[in-house]
Formats: structure tokens, sequence, C-alpha cells
């Protein structure tokens, strides 16, 4: 069984369990802040391309692990905003 913790790119520690031998590699590197365990992390399976909205969009991602980026769509030129000033309708 091997393990592998993963901090922020900098930190790797591999447990390598092998019948009745145990050996630990600890590889050190950087400060201690975030980590995530790899292997025992669930993953995200929500969607990852995200359009435009005037409302607030989450992506249920903390505490998972996303397999690929999430890509947000930039606003398409033929959107406009209409707003109402109490006098008229205003297109922009």
């Amino acid at each position: 069984m091997t393990t592998a913790l993963i901090h922020q790119g900098d930190c790797i520690l591999f447990n390598n369990i092998d019948g009745d031998d145990c050996i630990l590699i600890d590889n050190v590197d950087g400060e201690y802040g975030n980590f995530m365990l790899v292997g025992k992390t669930a993953a995200y399976d929500g969607p990852t391309i995200v359009i435009p909205s005037e409302d607030t969009q989450i992506l249920e991602t903390q505490g998972l692990l996303v397999p690929e980026n999430i890509t947000v769509m930039p606003i398409p030129s033929n959107w406009g905003r209409i707003s109402w000033n109490g006098m008229y309708i205003l297109v922009e």
C-alpha cells in the first residue's frame, strides 16, 4: 500500500508498506499550510463550464479533488444589460 500526501506541490510524504518491511521516505521542503490527502479524497463531479449570469454561482468543490480545469465562459457579445430607471428602459 502506498499513500501520498502532497502539500501545495512542495512536500511529499510516501509510506510504502510491503510484507514485514516498512519504509518511510520523508522529503520536506517549504512551509506547512493547506494540504490534501490524495487517494482518500472524493472527486468533484459537477459542472466544469460556467456561463456568466446575474446571480452568484457556487461550484461545490470544497474538500473535493477537481480532476479537470473549471472554465468560466466570457459574456457573449450579443448579450446586453437592460435596466429601468423609473422613467424609461435603458439597453446597454
